[in-house]
């Protein structure tokens, strides 16, 4: 009478081996690429196949006794059925963060990415508690009211689990169309399959929500119901969409994103907005000019034009760069002297037109310039 109470039907051997088979196949893989690729953020992912294959063992057990059922793999089995599919929604969590961060998309998530992990496996604490307190409950339960509290108590638990799961799936969707709408510096760039990754997400959170829902129903209708009357539902439902949700992740693992990290979070410029300087005219810094720039202090006589820091050498087999020298030397801003007669030296021994033949070659003679005539005047000593 206690085995009925337990089951309410006789568990298939066949069923529970063949979800014990897939489970740890689902496990070892996950391994092996956990290690070869190191996504070391996937261990919530291996921990939770690890449980559903240990909830399945103890099934494979309960059917192996039928009809003599033990409490021992019943207990077992139906805390390990829950745990499970919070350590996997946990690995969807940090892949969805780790998404963003690659796109460098944090401006355009409901949740900061740094916290998104830690907010949403909260929410999947709470829930979890809730329901392993209403399992322990339902399994020490000796009475049909304190049975129908149990459920009540594992319905709220599950509630609660499905808000903060279609939270999530909001966030996903916002963040996944603002990207569409407004790509990110690196979204088109990005080598990453991460359009193949939203779709998987998207497919794995309608896959654990309606397996939650499934979960609400059949609590809600008690065991009278036909849902925990009948054991193919609890395959489908349940074992069937865990394991798609563990197939998916195993087939398109995101290994490109095990390097993936927050530190790699680009700071966001702040904008001050004053009322001088409204938010329509405010323009983004320029870049610095390539090259230095001679400083704005310089006199107005500085010669940049003539062999200035800028000055390129001729092609030459010596010096085949121009060579920039900042600050440059001194001589550089000097002013040369206009290239006028007037300004030039004058030159001695030249008298030309003022030159007296009849002056004695022996007698030292020079030329003497003369500022009120213009022209050059003999000059013995």
């Amino acid at each position: 009478m206690a085995a009925v109470e337990l089951y309410h039907y006789h568990p298939s051997f066949i069923l529970a081996l063949v979800a014990l088979g897939l489970f740890s196949a689902s496990t070892v893989v996950c391994l092996l690429q956990m290690i070869r690729c190191r996504t070391w953020f996937f261990i919530p992912f291996l921990l939770g196949c690890i449980v559903e294959a240990v909830g399945y063992a103890c099934r494979v057990v309960s059917a192996s006794e039928s009809p003599d059922w033990t409490f021992v793999p019943y207990a077992v089995q139906t805390f390990t059925f829950l745990l499970g599919p919070s350590l996997i929604t946990a690995s969807i969590y940090m892949i969805l963060s780790k998404i963003i961060i690659a796109l460098d998309a944090d401006i355009y998530s409901l949740v900061p990415v740094k916290v998104i992990p830690k907010v949403f496996i909260f929410g999947d604490a709470v829930a979890l508690a809730a329901q392993f307190t209403g399992a322990g409950i339902l399994i020490n339960a000796t009475s049909v009211s304190q049975q129908r509290t149990a459920q009540l108590i594992i319905i709220g638990g599950l509630a609660f689990q499905i808000y903060f799961f279609g939270f999530f799936t909001s966030v996903l969707h916002i963040v996944h169309s603002r990207i569409i709408d407004n790509p990110s510096r690196l979204s088109a760039n990005l080598t990453i399959p991460w359009k193949r990754w939203v779709i998987v997400l998207y497919i794995t959170c309608g896959l654990l929500i309606a397996r939650s829902v499934y979960r609400v129903v059949e609590y809600a209708t008690g065991p009278l119901g036909i849902l925990q009357a009948t054991e193919i539902y609890f395959y489908v439902f349940d074992a069937g969409f865990i394991f798609l949700v563990t197939l998916l992740l195993n087939i398109f693992h995101p290994r490109q994103l095990a390097t993936v990290s927050t530190d790699d979070l680009q700071d966001i410029e702040t904008v001050v907005v004053s009322p001088s300087k409204p938010p329509a005219q405010y323009q983004p810094p320029r870049t610095p000019p390539k090259y230095l720039q001679p400083p704005p202090y310089l006199p107005s006589y500085a010669n940049l034009r003539n062999r200035g820091p800028y000055y390129h050498y001729p092609q030459s087999p010596y010096r085949t760069q121009s060579y920039i020298q900042y600050p440059p030397p001194l001589h550089y801003y000097q002013q040369r002297r206009p290239p006028t007669l007037a300004h030039h030296r004058p030159r001695t021994n030249r008298t030309y037109k003022s030159f007296n033949t009849s002056l004695s070659s022996s007698s030292s003679v020079v030329s003497i310039y003369n500022p009120q005539t213009g022209q050059y005047e003999p000059f013995r000593r």
